[in-house]
């Protein structure tokens, strides 16, 4: 007697019969970031995060038909064998393949402005590329094309504007020119909570003027590779502004943006951690005359960012005090629950 020939004559006889059901399953291949599938026939959602198979946990009887499209991506994903029926069988020749060419995004408007870099055409040497402020449809897009997101909303006075991003040297070994005079106003920092990290690329903004109106100004922030060890971290900053002998003398006052990336990507290498807090001590070298005794005016700001990975579905978010889960969820979903007078965590579920 075979029994294996008894049992799956058993499972056989049960699925014909709608006492058991078929399985959808594949595999995926080529995922680099975040992917959800949906079986757009049940309304199930899987949550990929890398290579290998997959099952939805739905039960279909005989002759219940399927389709597997991409909820959202961070690359350009498509499915092969994406449709079909069941007879009787599993169906597991499912395939979600992604690469790195255009990225999948819906067309639905939620706009950011982010930082994009833009193609010139170079005479001289050296030849930086121009980053400037753009408008996306969406986070989805801007991702598509490699911009930063600034926050979430349209750029408007920004759109087209030139931005800078700090610079990190060895604050021991290099060598700094004064600057030409400047007046600082005030410093702040902007930003976005609670989109990739706990501050989405934040920015420094400082309120300034100066003599000219000539001439287009530069302004150049550097951050000190070598943080100065205290509770919390301490970084010194300093501020650069060059005139290019600009000879008029009318009072121009604006608002100079920078990107704190690259200060935060310096911290994350240097303590090998994914979240942090850091006092930045900013002063602009060219703010008092040449020769005068009085001491620089320091500016304190403190600069937080988050960036560990993000919950999946299902997954337990929230919840900071009682239970600490993920501290954001994944792309395409939301950390929901019951909305209760405590810290109690929620999970991360598909945004409605």
């Amino acid at each position: 007697m075979n029994i294996s020939n008894y049992v799956r004559d058993a499972v056989v006889i049960l699925v014909m019969f709608g006492l058991a059901g078929c399985k959808l399953s594949g595999d995926a291949v080529g995922i680099d970031g975040e992917v959800l599938i949906e079986e757009s026939n049940t309304g199930e959602v899987l949550y990929l995060s890398g290579d290998g198979e997959f099952q939805f946990s739905h039960n279909y009887k005989d002759g219940d038909t399927y389709n597997v499209v991409i909820n959202s991506s961070e690359q350009s994903c498509s499915v092969k064998n994406a449709t079909g029926a069941f007879f009787n069988t599993n169906i597991s020749d499912v395939e979600v393949i992604c690469d790195d060419g255009p990225v999948f995004c819906t067309k639905h408007y939620d706009p950011v402005c982010a930082v994009a870099t833009q193609e010139i055409q170079c005479f001289t040497t050296p030849c930086n590329p121009l980053e400037t402020y753009k408008t996306f449809g969406n986070a989805c897009e801007a991702g598509g094309a490699k911009a930063n997101i600034v926050f979430s909303d349209a750029c408007n006075e920004l759109e087209g504007e030139k931005a800078s991003g700090i610079e990190m040297v060895p604050f021991a070994t290099t060598r700094f020119d004064r600057g030409d005079r400047i007046n600082v106003h005030s410093v702040s920092l902007e930003g976005v909570k609670g989109l990739d990290s706990y501050y989405n690329d934040v920015f420094l903004k400082v309120n300034l003027s100066y003599s000219g109106g000539c001439n287009e100004h530069d302004f150049t922030l550097f951050g000190n590779t070598e943080f100065e060890e205290s509770f919390p971290v301490q970084d010194s900053v300093y501020l650069f502004h060059q005139g290019y002998n600009d000879t008029c003398d009318s009072i121009v006052t604006e608002d100079v943006m920078f990107y704190l990336k690259p200060l935060k990507e310096e911290y994350k290498k240097a303590y090998q951690v994914e979240y942090g807090e850091v006092v930045l001590n900013i002063t602009a070298p060219g703010a008092n005359p040449v020769g005068s005794k009085a001491p620089e005016k320091l500016y304190q700001v403190t600069y937080r960012f988050d960036d560990r990975p993000k919950g999946k579905l299902g997954d337990v978010c929230g919840g900071f005090t009682l239970w600490p889960g993920h501290p954001y969820c994944g792309m395409g979903l939301s950390c929901q629950g019951k909305g209760l007078p405590v810290d109690l965590p929620g999970t991360c579920q598909v945004s409605q």
